[in-house]
């Protein structure tokens, strides 16, 4: 499905080896082992998480301990519903990869600068997935690994039942271990990756277009329509005149656009506006427990990795979101700077009103479909969680 030729997707075989790991990659697996994994992986959840919600009824009392579970059970809740958005928009994912795939223009299609600068980006792109990668893993590594010397679980839960005897504490040590290590890693950082890098995707395409666009009424017009078709990502009939068929395959590739957009939207956005209150939460509870006077060194390490992770996820989400908003939103100004007062017809004069005021609407990726995501949002979130962050320290200082 992806072709390694082609830079503009080349970075999606760590997300695809990812999702792929977890049976969440769509078409590879049947619809069965999909969702017997599901339902395992559910089930592992919610018994991790019924025993947090059991310490936390029984230690209501204690601030402190209560907050360390609050963060635990904020990590388990992102990886139940990001998992079910996988398992359940695996029909849609499919049609974004797909379209991905065959119809997205090559990054190789404008110029070598543009390339180039694609490239980079693409670079960078892997360096943080990579990171972030390396670090979920760093961090998942030293909190299973000290409970082991106090017979505890990585896990901070508790169940109606004697679990420190042998053989439920190794039992339900392992569980945890293979939760944590494994499926809540691969699911939410592949989750993550794949929202990156459909996004990244699309802002790309929005560049080309503009580039496509200002090509209007130039003498090298013909050449970028040539280099399009031999791509076979759109055709137009021969019989239409030069600058219309020109203008006609911009038209088709931002319809194609909008509707990958739209797409786009309706997977994620009911896990962007979750993400968005579990960053909330993450971050205040975190800052808090590294941040009170009897804070041990492990703690501030720990609580540290939680809080730059959560504010890094966020940032992700918002920087794509942002980036996507900004490119789609300058194609006005690419056809507005083309040479269009060159072409000799006045329809088609006419038909680049159109066009401009359709292009006025740009691509808006919502959590929950009200909550832009941009970094208005990400200081926002930010604002939020200090605000609880400053009310949790008042009220626990009384």
């Amino acid at each position: 499905m992806i072709p390694s030729e082609d830079n503009s997707l080349s970075s999606m075989w760590l997300t695809k080896l990812i999702l792929k790991s977890i049976f969440m990659w769509p078409d590879d697996y049947s619809d069965t082992k999909r969702k017997t994994f599901y339902k395992i992986s559910m089930t592992i959840c919610l018994f991790i998480q019924s025993g947090l919600v059991l310490n936390l009824t029984q230690n209501y009392h204690d601030w402190e301990k209560n907050l360390a579970v609050v963060s635990s059970m904020s990590t388990i809740f992102q990886t139940v519903f990001k998992m079910t958005a996988l398992y359940q928009n695996s029909d849609h994912i499919k049609f974004v990869l797909m379209c991905m795939c065959r119809k997205f223009w090559p990054h190789n299609l404008d110029n070598e600068n543009s390339e180039y600068i694609f490239k980079q980006s693409h670079s960078r792109r892997m360096r943080l997935m990579v990171f972030l990668l390396a670090s979920g893993f760093l961090f998942s590594l030293g909190s299973v690994i000290s409970p082991m010397f106090t017979r505890d679980t990585p896990f901070k839960s508790d169940y109606p039942f004697n679990w420190r005897r042998s053989p439920f504490y190794e039992l339900i040590y392992l569980i945890q271990v293979a939760a944590n290590g494994y499926l809540i890693n691969m699911t939410v950082i592949g989750f993550d990756f794949l929202f990156m890098d459909i996004c990244a995707a699309l802002t790309n395409q929005y560049v080309l277009l503009g580039s496509c666009f200002e090509r209007l009424g130039t003498e090298n017009m013909q050449d970028f329509y040539a280099r399009i078709r031999e791509r076979g990502c759109q055709k137009w009939p021969p019989k239409v005149g030069g600058a219309r068929r020109f203008l006609g395959i911009c038209v088709q590739h931002h319809q194609l656009l909008t509707q990958i957009t739209k797409v786009v939207g309706h997977i994620f956005n009911v896990v962007a506006f979750l993400q968005l209150c579990s960053s909330v939460v993450a971050i205040c509870v975190s800052g808090f427990i590294a941040t009170k006077d009897d804070v041990t060194t492990s703690q501030i390490a720990t609580m540290g990795s939680y809080l730059i992770g959560h504010l890094i996820q966020l940032y992700i989400y918002c920087s794509v979101g942002n980036e996507l908003l900004f490119q789609s939103s300058t194609l006005t100004n690419h056809i507005f700077g083309s040479n269009w007062y060159n072409l000799d017809s006045t329809t088609t004069k006419k038909d680049i009103i159109f066009i401009m005021k359709k292009a006025q609407i740009p691509a808006k990726l919502n959590a929950f479909k009200v909550f832009p995501l941009n970094f208005a949002t990400f200081i926002a979130v930010v604002r939020l969680s200090f605000s609880s962050y400053t009310l949790l320290t008042s009220i626990t200082n009384k």
